[in-house]
């Protein structure tokens, strides 16, 4: 019976326009002690996707998760039950799209599930998705930056990309470097480049992804901009040709995408040399 009521309450919110505000908010409270108590993971499954669809909109989302016992979410996240798993990281990651005052509340209990996440291999697209919400985590103040890094889920996202993982994976945690670089102060991005994003960039390069390619190519700008204040000689451009990422910006400037293309020009001729003699070593 349980079960049912879940999967009923759950199709009612899906899609547009779904259940009114109004309608739903009475229902979160016994929601969230069902999620401590109940022992069938398809009134689980049905319940965080509850949580997941009526937090998508926008107009909701804040008001709902004064209710949604994100804590709870936070810890099933962990569990080995990879469906349980998948649906509560899609709620956290909707949680992690509101303010950053809201995520400073909880991101402690956010990240561990995040890295028990990124470093599982039996499961790429929850991997995939633990990315996702780091590349938005990232996009936030520096103290947000630290927590990140001071988990462990900086380095697991440098070891994934250079993992077996599938490309769309990897593009995932390329993003998240990208956006810790670009969003970390030039302390903290010193400290990553002695920790390894300099060979995690160069890796992350060879993404087809534009979207992708440009965030990664505005990260290297800046991790390089950071080197040429820090030291004169620019240690950083120098490390990061010598691990092969001169090599692949050159390469993107046979990119069909202009704007992948100009970046990269960007990036050559500001801390390298300019576009001719690029083209004529390549």
């Amino acid at each position: 019976m349980v079960n049912v009521t879940c999967w009923m309450i759950s199709n009612l919110c899906k899609g547009s326009p779904g259940l009114p505000l109004s309608l739903i908010q009475p229902l979160i409270t016994p929601l969230n002690t069902l999620l401590l108590h109940v022992n069938d993971s398809n009134a689980i499954v049905d319940i965080l996707l509850m949580f997941f669809y009526v937090t998508e909109k926008a107009e909701g989302a804040k008001a709902l998760f004064k209710l949604i016992n994100v804590h709870s979410i936070a810890f099933l996240a962990t569990t080995d039950n990879l469906s349980i798993k998948m649906c509560a990281l899609k709620v956290i990651g909707n949680y992690c799209l509101g303010s950053s005052e809201d995520i400073d509340k909880l991101v402690g209990y956010i990240l561990i599930p995040l890295l028990n996440a990124i470093t599982l291999k039996s499961s790429r697209p929850v991997a995939g998705v633990a990315c996702w919400i780091l590349c938005n985590i990232a996009a936030g103040p520096e103290k947000h930056i630290k927590e990140i890094m001071s988990s462990g889920c900086f380095q697991a996202l440098l070891q994934l990309l250079e993992s077996d993982a599938d490309r769309g994976v990897k593009d995932e945690a390329g993003c998240a470097i990208a956006n810790l670089c670009i969003y970390g102060s030039a302390e903290q991005v010193c400290k990553m480049a002695d920790e390894g994003v300099i060979e995690g960039l160069s890796s992350a390069l060879d993404s087809t992804d534009p979207a992708t390619l440009l965030s990664l190519l505005d990260a290297v700008a800046n991790v390089l901009a950071i080197g040429n204040v820090e030291d004169c000689s620019n240690a950083l451009a120098v490390k990061f040709e010598s691990v092969g990422g001169k090599k692949k910006l050159e390469k993107l400037l046979l990119n069909s995408n202009v704007e992948v293309y100009q970046g990269a020009v960007k990036v050559l001729e500001e801390f390298y040399e300019n576009k001719e003699e690029c083209m004529t070593d390549f």
